[in-house]
């Protein structure tokens, strides 16, 4: 077994990219990893979105001279239903609107070729707030839940790409404490 470091431990702050992901990959390599994980602003999302091969080729130029590998993703669903980046937890999978929800499953099929291009196993994703803040019922947001990790988990299956959903408190899933 080996452990990696995610590169967006090194100066991204979620929504802002401090440190540009070739940066992030050197700091990896210097602490002596060769496996990390990519995201949030680290990633072109618009290439990745238009040409996932192409993004993927520009992650390997920076990532095969230094012998990194990509052993996990973290998808945002940054999509053009959320206009203002204040807050990040409804970019998810459990959004209310279906358009929103259709979208994002467009940006999930083009971020597992993604992810396929840059030899990456796997695609962790938040799980999806509840939405209790509009009036919906966690019984609605978990049955959206349910049906968009299914179509997403059978999706990157075929293409041999795991989905990892990420528990937390403003999730659907909740924590082990919940």
């Amino acid at each position: 077994m080996e452990l990696g470091i995610p590169c967006w431990s090194f100066g991204i702050q979620h929504l802002q990219g401090y440190l540009p992901f070739e940066g992030a990959a050197q700091i990896v390599k210097a602490l002596g990893f060769t496996n990390t994980a990519i995201g949030w602003s680290h990633i072109d999302w618009e290439k990745v979105r238009t040409d996932p091969v192409a993004a993927g080729s520009d992650v390997k130029r920076i990532t095969e001279p230094l012998g990194l590998s990509i052993d996990d993703s973290f998808i945002w669903f940054r999509n053009r239903y959320v206009d203002e980046l204040k807050d990040e937890l409804k970019c998810t999978l459990t959004q209310p609107d279906k358009n929103a929800r259709d979208d994002n499953f467009e940006m999930f099929k083009s971020f597992t070729a993604f992810c396929n291009e840059i030899g990456c196993p796997g695609i962790t994703l938040s799980s999806g707030i509840k939405y209790a803040d509009q009036g919906f019922s966690f019984d609605e947001i978990y049955a959206i839940a349910r049906e968009e990790l299914r179509r997403m988990v059978d999706y990157a299956g075929e293409r041999g790409v795991e989905v990892r959903p990420e528990p937390h408190s403003e999730s659907i899933m909740g924590t082990l404490d919940t």
